[in-house]
């Protein structure tokens, strides 16, 4: 199963991953779904202590809490947009400790990121668009 762990939800994005169609996942969130997608499974972001699939952290912050889960089977971190670029509070010290965490694999969401990130800290094992994780979902 995979475990989507997302801090905003923003309805574009949570319309995305419910058309993963029968891929097994869940979403672990404290805010609401929208109405048009309550057949996604949802759960709270301290249900991922217990979780023992394949999980997914999508922004700097969920990464920081994925490290420091010990049940998830395999963890990943989806990069869909250099955000550190817009918070002036972030070291590369403090970067490093997710982008280069030997227990979490990289994912980025296109080409160009692969490269950067690929460039700064380690290469991303995926890249995937538009949430479509049925190759991880198949493989993990």
């Amino acid at each position: 199963m995979l475990g989507i762990l997302l801090s905003d939800l923003s309805q574009e994005t949570v319309k995305k991953i419910s058309k993963l169609g029968t891929a097994k996942y869940c979403i672990f969130s404290s805010s609401p779904l929208p109405e048009d997608t309550l057949l996604v499974p949802q759960l709270q972001p301290l249900r991922a202590y217990d979780f023992k699939g394949t999980l997914i952290a999508t922004d700097l912050r969920t990464a920081e809490f994925a490290i420091s889960l010990r049940m998830p089977h395999k963890k990943f971190f989806y990069i869909t947009s250099m955000e550190w670029t817009n918070a002036p509070a972030l070291r590369y010290e403090d970067l490093k400790k997710i982008y280069l965490n030997d227990d979490m694999d990289l994912i980025v969401s296109n080409s160009k990121d692969y490269k950067i990130i690929s460039n700064l800290f380690k290469k991303p094992k995926h890249i995937i668009e538009d949430w479509n994780f049925s190759e991880i979902s198949n493989e993990y």
